[in-house]
This record gives C-alpha cells, structure tokens and sequence, in this order.
C-alpha cells in the first residue's frame, strides 16, 4: 500500500458539496458525481430542504438505499453538512443547537460518516466577544464530548465570525479536544483576512479533515466586493493551497463549493461540476511535474 509520503497529488480525492446542485434529486446527483469524475460528496440539504433531519433519504427507512447508490456508484458520502452556530446570546438558542448537533451526528453514524460540519458563528455587535467565544467554546466542546462517544468528529468551518484562521487557532486551543477538526474553506481566509494559504495551514493544518475550494474575483458590481466564478477564471492562489495540502500529508478531499444555492448568478452544476474536476486535475498533474506558477 503507498504511504501518504509517497502520495501524488494526482491521487487526491475530488468531491462537492450538494449546496451546488439544489435542484437535483438524490439520484442524479450520484449518477452526475460518477459521471463527472467525483469520489464522493458532502450532504448540504436534497432538492431544497436544507436540514438534513428531514431530507427523506436521509430517514430511516430509506438510509440503505441512499448508501448502497453511492456505494455501488463507487463513491463515499464524505460529510454531513449542518448549519449549527453557537454564538447566540440566548442560552436556549446555544442549546438548541447543540442539541442539532448532536442529532446530526447520530444520523452520521448511522449512514457511516464520520464527521459533521458546523459554525461558530457571528459576534453581535452587542455582544464582548470574551463573552461570546466563551459560550462557543463551551459549545463546541459539549459537541466534541458527544462526538467521542458516537465516534463522529465536528468540524468547525473558517466561515462567518470564523473566517480568520488565528482564530480558528485560538478556539482549537481553548477547547482542546479531539474531535473538533477543522473545515478549511480555503477562499475565505484568503479573500477576507488576505491570509495566505501557508498562514492557513500553518494556523490549523494539522486539524483540517476537509477543504472547500471556489475562485473569485474583486469587483465592484457585488456587495461583496468579488464575484464566485469557474476555477482558475479568478486569482485564488488554487496552487499554493495544494502544496500546503500536499506537503502537510493531507488525506482528505478537495472539494469544490459550488454556491449554486446561494448565488444565483453561477453558471449551472452541469457546466461548474465537471469544469471543477477538469481544472483541479489539471493544476494535480501540473504540480507532480514539478510546476511552480501561481495562483
């Protein structure tokens, strides 16, 4: 068996997340992922329905069939994709959420995931935020606790009140437990907090159990201020990423976050799906040859 020092970049796994493709029905989305070149895929809401308590192939009759299609289909259901966030003055709310939490991570172990997504979540601006990273803390570290136990890991996402990685860093190392990994949402660091892909990994890399890779670029015709587009039509630093990945000995995915969803104006998953696998493959096989442009 090859050692992941002698893993080649070509080996790395391609996977999506779902919020890409939002109004495909399970089985196409298996049938697309096998035909587009996918190993697997994250789980973030079916035709619409966004808490996956209630997706129906996610119920308990149904959980079977769901993963003998991925399976058979030779792909794996990589993560289960929350909304969870515990940054709320309200106790009930934080409970709440925990609570979410804990349930999602029963249902991964039922369909043999072995981690679930989640946020920190943002800072009111009424709110200390000493006060507030309290309460996450004690939070996220309830969720770890509860993540032993079923042997399902948390990942908190560098999202929301999150996107700066030192303070990822920081929380890691206030809950100190674990199971809680890390998402690394390469993107955002980057484009919010210019924060390098090697600041990154240097802050969080030996926690990240997942990736999300997009492309943008700076515009004034968004709110934003940048506009998502096909990768490598914009100025990730997509190379760097890899190499951080690569000389980090990271065996997960590199899946691409498609906010098909949430951002209407992308172009549909039949064109960004395959176009991602494509790209990425690309830029894999350019970086074994010994490639050294960027981004």
């Amino acid at each position: 068996m090859r050692t992941t020092s002698e893993t080649t970049m070509s080996d790395m796994r391609l996977g999506f997340s779902t919020l890409g493709c939002p109004s495909w029905p399970y089985p196409t989305i298996v049938a697309r992922a096998r035909e587009y070149g996918f190993d697997g895929f994250e789980i973030r809401g079916v035709m619409g329905e966004m808490d996956l308590l209630k997706v129906p192939e996610l119920q308990p009759g149904r959980r079977a069939e769901t993963l003998r299609m991925a399976h058979d289909a030779g792909l794996e259901i990589m993560m289960l994709m929350t909304g969870c966030r515990f940054s709320s003055a309200s106790a009930a709310d934080r409970q709440a959420n925990v609570d979410e939490a804990r349930a999602n991570m029963d249902l991964a172990r039922a369909m043999g995931v072995d981690k679930i997504r989640l946020y920190g979540g943002n800072i009111a601006s009424d709110v200390g935020p000493g006060q507030a990273y309290g309460w996450i803390a004690e939070c996220l570290r309830t969720v770890a606790e509860y993540g032993a136990t079923v042997d399902v890991a948390a990942a908190i996402e560098t999202h929301d009140g999150f996107v700066d990685s030192f303070l990822v860093r920081d929380m890691l190392a206030r809950v100190d437990h674990p199971y809680l990994k890390v998402l690394w949402d390469v993107h955002h660091p980057w484009r919010m907090f210019g924060q390098t892909p090697a600041q990154c990994w240097e802050n969080v890399g030996p926690h990240v159990v997942d990736t999300h890779f997009k492309d943008s670029f700076l515009t004034d015709d968004d709110k934003d201020g940048y506009r998502y587009c096909l990768l490598g039509d914009g100025d990730m630093p997509v190379r760097d990423a890899l190499r951080m990945l690569q000389g980090g000995g990271y065996g997960g995915y590199l899946t691409l976050e498609w906010e098909k969803a949430w951002k209407a104006y992308l172009p549909e998953p039949e064109v960004g799906f395959p176009q991602y696998v494509r790209q990425m493959r690309a830029y894999l096989a350019e970086l074994d040859a010994g490639g050294e442009d960027s981004p």
